[in-house]
């Protein structure tokens, strides 16, 4: 049950955060897409939406998804970040039924050089 409504909870989520997505990075993987609709700061913590849509599609549990959305907090002072929440999705550009989704790790991690999370850390935050 407790499984049923945290993926209601983030349909729903994925659905407000759809609007409009704006490219940050294209790897190998996928392009990178980050919501300025959704960017909230709490002093020098950022939260904002991101997509990813990948390029082939992935598995989880027997099922294929080709996209996934992601609750990202930024913190820019310290330039690190934490996932929130998470959701996979089986189509493109953050579309189709939810299969997989839940809270994040929440750990800090470091944003590294030349990664999509920099970019992101960098549209968020403001940075140069």
């Amino acid at each position: 049950m407790r499984k049923a409504i945290l993926m209601v909870l983030l349909t729903a989520m994925c659905s407000r955060a759809m609007a409009d997505w704006v490219a940050i990075d294209d790897a190998s993987y996928g392009r990178t897409y980050v919501n300025p609709g959704t960017i909230s700061k709490s002093g020098e913590l950022v939260k904002v939406w991101e997509l990813i849509d990948l390029k082939q599609s992935r598995e989880h549990e027997g099922k294929s998804f080709f996209s996934f959305t992601s609750e990202v907090e930024y913190d820019c002072v310290r330039k690190t970040f934490q996932v929130l929440n998470t959701a996979g999705l089986t189509e493109h550009m953050a579309k189709g039924e939810v299969i997989a989704g839940g809270a994040g790790p929440r750990q800090w991690r470091p944003v590294t050089g030349g990664t999509a999370a920099e970019r992101s850390w960098r549209f968020v935050c403001g940075k140069k």
